[in-house]
Order: structure tokens, then sequence, then C-alpha cells
């Protein structure tokens, strides 16, 4: 699912509605996409390690930035910081992948504070999805649905079954706040 994510996120760059430009100006060649077009995914390093493999795979550049020390939470001021960076040297980063409990630690980005950063580039339409493959499965309880505050703000959300849920393997469910994301 994971790969799955960011290979239709680079495809739907093909459309002229997506994230590329803040302005109406058209690319002359605006039907090829990924490397033309500088574009950059950006995870914490507690994400898990199919983000690098779906970038490659995606010709993608991924830049993964610190994750807090002790909680292992993304650190938003160097998420801040990266996306400012990379788009005063021409890059366009288009994708932020959060993790809502991470394969080592079991680890949750404060997704409130990650859509709050990325909004702050609102004009550049920054794709924030959840990546919650092993921890996904809190929306369920009442008691550890808090650890996923923020979630209906982002646009898209993983989750497996198949590892709480008892559903048999490999049963993936991926949710976007973009009902015709799948279609394009």
């Amino acid at each position: 699912a994971r790969h799955y994510v960011l290979a239709k996120l680079t495809q739907s760059v093909r459309c002229e509605e997506t994230c590329l430009h803040s302005t109406e100006e058209k690319k002359e060649d605006f039907s090829v996409y990924h490397g033309r077009f500088n574009l950059v995914a950006i995870v914490s390093d507690e994400a898990h390690y199919s983000f690098e493999k779906s970038a490659r795979l995606t010709d993608i550049e991924l830049v993964t930035i610190k994750s807090d020390k002790y909680t292992g939470a993304i650190c938003t001021i160097e998420l801040e910081q990266t996306i400012q960076q990379l788009l005063n040297i021409g890059k366009v980063p288009f994708f932020v992948g959060c993790t809502s409990g991470s394969t080592v630690r079991g680890s949750f980005d404060n997704l409130s504070d990650v859509v709050e950063t990325t909004n702050k580039f609102q004009q550049h339409k920054i794709w924030v999805h959840v990546d919650g493959a092993w921890g996904g499965n809190c929306i369920f309880s009442d008691e550890l649905r808090p650890l996923l505050s923020g979630l209906e703000a982002c646009d898209s959300f993983t989750l497996n079954a198949h590892k709480v849920l008892g559903s048999t393997q490999q049963c993936t469910a991926f949710l976007s706040s973009h009902s015709q994301i799948l279609s394009r």
C-alpha cells in the first residue's frame, strides 16, 4: 500500500490541477512527471523502509528528517525548515509521510502539528499521508484514538487490519479525503 500511495500521487502530478505550481502558468512539457519537476517526498527517520523503495521505483527524491530522540515523532521545526530550503532551491516538496506506530519504536507523529506545518505552505498543496500500517488500528479504540488526533485533516491514511483486527493476511485499507484520487 505504501508503494501504491507514492506511485499514485506521482501519477496524479500529470494533471494540471495538482500540487506542482502555485500559479496558473502551465509547463510546456507537463505530461512528463517525476524527475523533471524536482519532486521531493519527505519522511522522518522513523518511517518504514518501503518509503525509500517507493521513491526509487517512482524516481522521486526522498528527504529524511530527524525525529525527536525521546518520542520518535517527526520534528516539525526541521520539517518546516526542510520544506522552505527545498522551495528555495527550486524543488517541489509535494508529500509528507507521517508515521502512526513506527515499526521499531512504535512512535506516533503529531499529525495536527504536521498539518499545521504544511499549511504554512498552503499554496504548494503538500499531500500529508499517514502510514498507520502498525498503529492505525488505534482508531478503533476509545483509549488509543487520541494518538491519531489530527488524522481528519490529513489527505490519506493506511492501516493494516491483519495486524490487529484478526483479518486474513494482507488486508490493507487506503482511505483518502479526496474521493476521486484513485480514478485520476
